[in-house]
């Protein structure tokens, strides 16, 4: 297989080293590491607080200010709006038309409220909110906001990934973590089929995750006994999952059915703790 970058354990990185600018060009960087789900309603897992209290405050301001950078009385609606540059960004040589302006696209806004948002869409985020003054600019603070609001879940992550580095051009907003287990084509039927940059899609309930790497002397070792009696195929594993937020662990793979499904074992459960999986080929 081709050299893909970044991999997966690489983009999982981004996100714990997450760079916002703040007014006046300063940098600060922030760890994204909790899972967050729009589709849970209370608990920490919850995007409702983040809609709540920061989205939607800060899509506020950001309508707000465009109303009065342009002049207009009305408070502009839609995804897209105009603001005056910040200082630091207005090239003094361009005196063409609209060089004051720039335009400001609300849907990596969305994203990165409701656990979608790739590490681009969290940083542009990020630093709208220190722009208008929703968190104070210093890491503590920021890292703080960070933790009560932002997170990804598992097709988030790796939706945001396979277009990242595989191109695959999906929606994060509306891309499942069921839909990976389709089409049924893509599913590999053996052990000796999984390559690094599969997915795993459960069998039983909504969740993803991706494949960083395969034990390929274990492959080999499987390939020239045809399979048979073999367990325990060692993988390493990227995910972001409610246990654990976005990480990685190492995964044993226990055994395969007829229907294509993988029993599998990650390294911080109970042994008889197994996971079904449909494994399949990204994007």
């Amino acid at each position: 297989m081709a050299t893909v970058s970044p991999t997966p354990l690489q983009y999982e990185a981004k996100y714990h080293a997450i760079v916002a600018r703040a007014p006046g060009a300063t940098r600060i960087t922030v760890n994204v590491h909790k899972y967050k789900n729009n589709s849970v309603t209370s608990g920490d897992h919850s995007t409702v607080l983040a809609k709540q209290e920061a989205m939607k405050p800060l899509i506020a301001k950001i309508r707000d200010a465009s109303k009065a950078d342009m002049g207009r009385k009305k408070i502009p609606q839609g995804t897209h709006v105009v603001l005056k540059k910040q200082a630091e960004d207005v090239n003094q040589a361009d005196y063409g038309p609209g060089s004051l302006y720039e335009t400001i696209d609300l849907n990596p806004i969305l994203r990165t409220y409701v656990g979608k948002g790739s590490p681009e869409d969290i940083a542009f985020t990020l630093g709208l909110a220190l722009r208008f003054e929703m968190v104070d600019a210093d890491t503590a603070s920021l890292q703080e906001y960070c933790d009560n609001y932002l997170g990804v879940d598992c097709s988030g992550f790796v939706t945001n990934y396979a277009d990242a580095a595989l191109g695959a051009r999906l929606d994060p907003m509306n891309t499942s973590a069921t839909s990976y287990r389709e089409p049924s084509s893509k599913r590999r039927e053996k052990i000796e089929e999984i390559q690094a940059l599969d997915a795993l899609a459960w069998a039983t309930t909504n969740h993803v995750a991706v494949i960083e790497a395969v034990d390929a002397f274990y492959i080999e070792m499987v390939k020239g006994h045809q399979g048979k009696n073999f367990k325990g195929l060692p993988i390493t594993v990227v995910e972001s999952n409610g246990g654990k937020g976005l990480n990685h662990a190492t995964y044993t793979l226990e055994s395969v059915n007829s229907h294509h499904v993988f029993k599998v074992h990650r390294s911080y459960e109970s042994a008889a703790h197994l996971h079904k999986v449909y494994i399949r080929s990204l994007p």
